[in-house]
């Protein structure tokens, strides 16, 4: 029976695995592949029967290795993206959060970060903190954090933007100033946002 759930668990690990793989080919990670390593342990431990190890290898030619030790930023977040996504049919989770999922990341692939948000945002609400305008772009609403100083102390605050707030925020995104070329990239951004 135990060899049984052991392999039924692999087989499991084996599917998500190749899902996970599927969705960082459309994040900008082509040649990447990617491994749940499953290895039954002689007696349960804390995490349970089974040792699980996460393995990938994000360039065409090297083997898998551990994330924890091969992994950039980018491509740190970008499976972090992968895995949220995947589990968005299961349990109860209603809110996805975010933070700084653009880390690495810029041009086509931050692109197709902001599309696969999008996607998920269509069946769960997903709050995502960014520094990137393809991303911020893409949201329904268009929140600005800034702090500020007032008597010795520094408060922070939050800001819903809109219209031409949220094209001037955009277009500070894009290029650190509001230039005729900045505030029209941003214009078209949001027009093009679906």
């Amino acid at each position: 029976k135990a060899q049984k759930l052991t392999s039924l668990r692999k087989k499991g690990a084996i599917a998500f695995s190749k899902h996970i793989e599927e969705k960082l080919h459309r994040l900008g990670m082509e040649a990447s592949v990617f491994t749940i390593a499953v290895t039954p342990l002689s007696s349960p431990g804390p995490y349970g029967k089974d040792k699980i190890e996460y393995l990938i290898s994000a360039n065409k030619g090297e083997k898998t290795s551990l994330i924890q030790e091969t992994s950039s930023g980018g491509e740190l977040s970008r499976l972090m993206l992968a895995m949220k996504t995947s589990m968005e049919g299961s349990g109860s989770v209603d809110t996805m959060l975010f933070d700084e999922v653009d880390a690495g990341i810029g041009g086509r692939v931050a692109t197709c970060v902001a599309k696969e948000l999008r996607q998920l945002s269509q069946s769960k609400q997903v709050i995502t903190i960014t520094h990137l305008s393809q991303i911020a772009s893409k949201a329904d609403r268009h929140y600005k954090v800034y702090k500020y100083e007032e008597k010795g102390r520094t408060i922070s605050h939050i800001k819903l933007l809109d219209g031409e707030e949220r094209i001037r925020e955009l277009a500070r995104i894009l290029s650190g100033d509001e230039s005729e070329i900045s505030l029209e990239h941003a214009r078209k951004m949001l027009e093009d946002r679906e």
